[in-house]
């Protein structure tokens, strides 16, 4: 048994210290920076038994939520063992034991130190129950992390299976989005004694078995649930590594479009892919059933006008999660590089499926929300808004395809859900896409909301007209931008997404280089606007604590809010500053 614990874990070592490099280091570093913080804000719920459950709660559900976003870590797969005479179970301790060695698990562990803190105030026989319980916690929470991601290639083979994973990643996006909003509200109350009922419900949660195990003056009936269920969790996965994951879930829709023409040619290929491809299908799932909860969440939390504003989600969301096209098709952009002189054809066609799709359910979307909303001064809004935000989607989908496509594995070879699954770059790219698709229609909404509250027909008017103009407008111009890339970059766009970024040219040596510095241009954009930016213009706006959301910076003390928000801006300038000084150098 040591020696498979031996392998795993070097093994596991070996691939991260070798693939953690260029963009995907500073998005790691980014990463552990904003996972430590909280971790270190978890530290301060140590002096209440209430809030540790309620933190545990949080960091539990992260380990759940995560391997259905991301697919679990597939650095080791059971695959790659299947050759050696190795009994399932030795082999599940040894992938359990390299599971161990990544940064999520590090960050983790700090966090539930603050239940050995807990310990310690109680004395030193709680100090040690609190240690053994928060290593136990740690090792439930890898384990389910690890069925779940070996489990949702199997529940995803289904179209109902699909269905309720994509519901499940939508309802956590929309609790990560309005989540730390309702937490800046509960705050205080939080933070006051519970009432008897609530405090003793959440008890009830396995993840608050830590804290009963240190405040109970017998830990061991909590101690001995929890290792009953790590060790459920871990003949469960055991179970699963002796099956295959990898069937394949495409969705064999027909989609009859007669094509008489090449750009009619294109829009069906691309409407069926959006029926077909499991990667495309995911993301467009996960982003309607975002905006939906989204909307919901606000309906029943008193806000009922918010329904009607779920095509304009809806379309946002599509648009977010869209802007890869050629990186996730893989080498198929070798066709486009055999037929010259189709490269506006290509982009033309691809921008006017993705317009379908996203208009048929932002339209459908706005006219079932308004009539749940029961509201007529939301109607300019819609109106204006739809098509400010279908054309700068489509131009900004565009645009992001060609000039930063991330490397995924082509279409044949997902045989995981991590292969299905948005990656560092390409989740910090879809932030980026939302941002400037919501600022390309600003303009029209802005005229929108300024002819309601003026009680202006023709300012509302306007709008309307401001939100046609300017999508036609992003559309055409993103288009032709991802015409000039395609017709001149093409065969080098072929190069990175065979080999990534890894992999230097023999015959031009400069591209990698230059590719390179795409990574860390938005990594440095991320820490500059959503890190530093924003929370900064919160704070000066005094909205700082009640928009909280995602931003590091407003988490911390007072103190501390502004100094934060004005280093995450320099350290995100600094990055952006050296990705295009050292690109400049090597031209």
């Amino acid at each position: 048994m040591v020696g498979i614990l031996s392998v795993t874990v070097g093994m596991k070592v070996t691939a991260l210290r070798r693939s953690y490099a260029g963009g995907r280091a500073v998005l790691a570093a980014a990463g552990a920076t904003i996972g430590f913080a909280l971790a270190g804000a978890t530290m301060l719920t140590a002096s209440s038994s209430d809030l540790m459950c309620l933190a545990f709660a949080l960091w539990t559900v992260g380990w759940l939520v995560g391997p259905m976003i991301t697919g679990g870590d597939t650095t080791l797969r059971p695959q790659h063992f299947s050759l050696l005479p190795l009994p399932t179970s030795r082999l599940a301790g040894g992938l359990l034991a390299a599971a161990f060695v990544n940064v999520p698990v590090a960050v983790t562990a700090v966090a539930l130190s603050a239940l050995v803190v807990h310990g310690f105030r109680l004395g030193l026989w709680h100090c040690l129950v609190a240690a053994l319980a928060a290593a136990l916690h740690l090792l439930i929470v890898v384990l389910a992390a690890r069925l779940l991601g070996g489990g949702v290639a199997q529940i995803e083979r289904t179209a109902l299976g699909r269905e309720v994973s994509a519901a499940v990643l939508g309802l956590a996006v929309s609790l990560a989005i309005l989540g730390p909003l309702a937490l800046s509200v509960l705050g205080p109350r939080l933070l006051q004694p519970w009432p008897a009922p609530v405090s003793h419900a959440i008890r009830w949660l396995p993840s608050s078995w830590p804290v009963v195990a240190v405040d109970a003056r017998n830990p061991l009936p909590a101690l001995a649930g929890m290792l009953l269920l790590a060790g459920g969790l871990f003949l469960a996965w055991t179970a699963l590594l002796g099956r295959s994951t990898s069937a394949t879930t495409a969705m064999l829709h027909h989609v009859g479009i007669p094509a008489r023409s090449s750009f009619g040619a294109m829009v069906a290929k691309e409407l069926r892919t959006y029926a077909r491809d499991r990667l495309r299908g995911r993301l467009a799932r996960m982003a309607l059933w975002t905006s939906v909860f989204l909307c919901l969440l606000a309906t029943v939390a008193g806000f009922r006008p918010a329904a009607a504003f779920a095509g304009l989600l809806a379309v946002a969301f599509l648009a977010m999660l869209a802007g890869n096209w050629y990186g996730a098709e893989g080498t198929s952009l070798w066709l486009t590089i055999m037929t010259p002189g189709r490269e506006s054809v290509e982009v033309r066609g691809r921008q006017a499926a993705w317009a379908l799709v996203a208009a048929g359910t932002g339209v459908a979307f706005s006219i079932g929300g308004g009539l749940i909303a029961g509201t007529t001064w939301t109607v300019p809004l819609v109106l204006a808004g739809l098509p400010a935000l279908l054309g700068g989607g489509a131009g900004l989908i565009a645009v992001f395809s060609a000039l930063a496509p991330i490397v995924r594995p082509d279409p044949y070879g997902r045989t995981t859900a991590a292969a299905d699954s948005p990656v560092g770059a390409q989740i910090v790219q879809a932030q980026i896409l939302l941002y400037l698709t919501v600022a390309a229609a600003a303009p029209a909404i802005g005229l929108s909301v300024a002819g309601i509250a003026l009680h202006s027909t023709g300012m509302a008017g306007a709008g309307i007209a401001v939100g046609l103009t300017t999508g036609a407008l992003c559309a055409w111009l993103g288009g032709r931008i991802a015409t000039a890339v395609l017709e001149n970059r093409a065969p080098d766009m072929l190069q990175r997404i065979r080999h990534g970024t890894a992999t230097r040219p023999v015959v031009r040596a400069h591209k990698p280089t230059r590719r390179r510095s795409i990574p860390h241009l938005l990594a440095g954009a991320f820490l500059a606007v959503c890190q530093g930016l924003i929370p900064l213009v919160s704070l000066l706006a005094g909205t700082a604590t009640r928009d909280r959301f995602w931003y590091v910076a407003l988490y911390l003390p007072p103190p501390a809010r502004l100094p934060a928000a004005l280093v995450f801006l320099l350290a995100g300038a600094a990055v952006c500053a050296m990705a295009l000084r050292r690109k400049e150098n090597h031209q």
